[in-house]
């Protein structure tokens, strides 16, 4: 009777179940739930075809036409710091270059930038970073003019999020850095 209530159609499935045992109404798992809602062949969505639409961020074409750069704060030890920053491809997802130093200084994107030519030594693309000082200091920026590569700036420059190399930071300190 509550899966097909028009009070509670907007409920998810599991808000269901946990607001039926919050109210000893019923108490059975969410397997069970979905068991039986398929099994009555109870339509759970008002309108299934309004489902949210997430924004498609900034897309290459193809490898090494736009990569990302950023650095994360890593701590360890006691009140010890770490910083790591990564230059990612946007096509392939793929790390070009990442280095691995103990202050944040222009100097650690520059040496990453260069690192990341021998990987792609005619890259002519646009590379996107944050508003850090460390990527948009006079020595990596006269790397970059140097070889013809277009820095923008996220969320300044473009309305993306620099959210590619953000993501790889995610997981990293989600999954393995404990």
């Amino acid at each position: 009777r509550y899966a097909t209530k028009r009070d509670f159609l907007k409920f998810s499935t599991i808000s269901l179940m946990h607001y039926c045992k919050r109210k000893n109404i019923l108490h059975a798992s969410l397997e069970t739930w979905y068991k039986y809602i398929k099994m009555y062949g109870i339509k759970r969505r008002t309108n299934p075809t309004k489902r949210k639409r997430y924004r498609v961020g900034i897309r290459a074409n193809s490898s090494n036409e736009i990569w990302h750069i950023d650095i994360t704060e890593l701590k360890y030890g006691s009140q010890q710091k770490a910083y790591l920053q990564l230059l990612i491809d946007n096509h392939s997802r793929l790390i070009v270059a990442w280095k691995l130093s103990r202050n944040k200084s222009m100097s650690v994107t520059f040496k990453t930038i260069h690192k990341s030519f021998h990987f792609a030594p005619n890259f002519r693309g646009t590379l996107i970073s944050d508003k850090g000082t460390e990527n948009t200091g006079e020595l990596p920026r006269k790397l970059l003019l140097g070889r013809g590569i277009k820095q923008l700036i996220a969320k300044h420059d473009i309305s993306y999020s620099n959210s590619i190399v953000e993501a790889v930071f995610r997981q990293l300190k989600k999954k393995f850095y404990l």
